[in-house]
């Protein structure tokens, strides 16, 4: 298995009052409702796609990431079940996707987009989701996390939410590895 899960670049970060962080592009609140700054995100695409294009086809690819980078992370998955994400005229789809208190920006299109390609559902039904969240984060609901859970099962992704926090979240991704992939 071959992990890419890379640090953001800095840069000021509207929902933590322009403080700068590691980030992949700007936030505000978090929300359904919320502004997705999907040009940065797509751009985001391309730099893991270029990070997972010298990798040996035999290789398990997979993304994750906390807070933003498991938004990117996911992003990047739908990107990929689209159709939107290609390396030298290839395809790309992650196997594995592990996101920790995190959501999938966009998910309001997520259902329109999954007719927009030929292949969607199949690629969608080849990755394997694990999304956990804490139930005392501040930025991300855990409500929410779960509602994008809900949605990315609904699209035949197949998804996994568990809540827990601290220490366990390193045993549930554990866990879920040796159940899902006998590892």
């Amino acid at each position: 298995i071959k992990w890419i899960c890379p640090t953001a670049p800095r840069l000021p970060v509207t929902s933590l009052a322009g403080q700068n962080a590691t980030a992949w592009c700007d936030i505000t609140k978090v929300s359904e409702s919320m502004q997705h700054d999907f040009e940065s995100l797509d751009s985001v695409n391309s730099y893991v796609a270029d990070l997972l294009s010298t990798e040996p086809t035999n290789v398990i690819k997979g993304v994750g990431g906390v807070g933003l980078g498991a938004a990117a992370a996911l992003y990047f998955a739908s990107s990929c079940a689209f159709g939107k994400v290609q390396i030298k005229q290839q395809m790309i789809n992650p196997q594995i996707v592990i996101g920790i208190n995190g959501w999938l920006p966009g998910l309001t299109s997520l259902q329109p987009n999954m007719n927009n390609a030929f292949g969607t559902f199949n690629r969608a039904k080849s990755q394997r989701i694990l999304l956990l969240h804490g139930t005392s984060d501040d930025v991300v609901p855990s409500e929410f996390g779960y509602k994008c859970a809900v949605s990315l099962r609904n699209n035949e992704f197949p998804t996994m939410f568990k809540q827990c926090g601290g220490n366990h979240v390193m045993t549930e991704i554990f866990v879920w590895l040796t159940q899902t992939f006998g590892l």
